[in-house]
């Protein structure tokens, strides 16, 4: 069997992308395919600028950024 999968990027800090996602809902109704939505998290530890930043800044980042994310999705299939 397999399992198909429709993969949604959005940003989350573009307002526009709520309508991206519904889009990628109806897709994945459309072809019974499972909706998998992703963001993207800057890598502030990686450069000199991640020097400035508390060393667990980046796992802050990632925990709140999946949180919004979580939000953004419910609130907008609900």
């Amino acid at each position: 069997m397999t399992v198909k999968s429709v993969l949604c990027a959005i940003d989350l800090s573009h307002e526009s992308d709520k309508e991206v996602l519904k889009t990628a809902d109806k897709l994945a109704r459309l072809d019974d395919a499972q909706l998998d939505v992703i963001t993207v998290v800057p890598n502030f530890g990686m450069t000199l600028v991640g020097s400035y930043f508390d060393e667990n800044f980046q796992g802050e980042m990632v925990s709140k950024t999946r949180e919004a994310l979580t939000k953004m999705v419910c609130d907008v299939l609900g």
